[in-house]
């Protein structure tokens, strides 16, 4: 069976943006890597931090730094959001472990979120310019796979959106206070709030590594 049908990846765009956002993925890794085919649309919602503007948002977000306010509920809603996609993908009779789940930005925290409480065993998790949220309380709601989820973040050290920093101090309470031993971190000099080829390039290695194709 080709991975087009036995694996997926699950790709969420970030705060203000669509699928069409990040979908052009589709197109420069289908060739080799056809399974990664699924981006879905975040609801359209008020948010605080943009003067209650409505936009494509995954949760609600007060301030862009470890000690903001979180959007607890909104964050857990769209967890279970991506749980329904991973639950329609396992029920077509892919295997959990052959489904990663990835984003940029808002879309990365949630895919981290959904993977640090995932009841199965995924193949892994890819952050984009991402955060870690709900960390006083991850420890609790944490599923049975943790230590072993092989998670890819990358971040630009000039991000002056979700700083580099922040970055830096996520990885670390993953590994050291959750016990994370498959996390990979790369930075991007110079590289603020968006992507870069070097990144996708990095992205492509690691997926293929995650899922080769048969």
């Amino acid at each position: 069976m080709s991975t087009a049908k036995n694996s997926t990846a699950i790709i969420l765009h970030g705060l203000g943006d669509s699928s069409d956002g990040w979908s052009f993925l589709a197109e420069q890794f289908g060739p080799k890597m056809p399974w990664v085919r699924c981006f879905p649309d975040a609801p359209r919602q008020s948010v605080t931090l943009n003067m209650g503007m409505v936009m494509p948002a995954w949760f609600d977000l007060y301030g862009l730094d470890p000690n903001s306010k979180e959007d607890e509920a909104g964050l857990l809603r769209s967890v279970e959001t991506v749980r329904a996609i991973i639950k329609k993908e396992i029920d077509s009779g892919i295997p959990p472990e052959r489904i990663i789940v990835g984003g940029f930005s808002q879309g990365a925290a949630i895919s981290i979120l959904t993977g640090l409480m995932s009841q199965e065993k995924l193949a892994g998790v890819v952050s984009l310019s991402g955060f870690l949220t709900l960390s006083k309380k991850i420890k609790d709601m944490k599923g049975p796979f943790v230590e072993d989820l092989p998670l890819l973040w990358c971040h630009g050290t000039d991000d002056p959106v979700v700083r580099y920093q922040w970055g830096e101090t996520s990885v670390n309470f993953l590994k050291n206070d959750l016990g994370m031993k498959n996390v990979e971190f790369k930075s991007y000099p110079g590289m603020v709030h968006s992507a870069s080829p070097q990144e996708l390039k990095d992205l492509f290695v690691w997926l293929n590594n995650r899922i080769p194709n048969k």
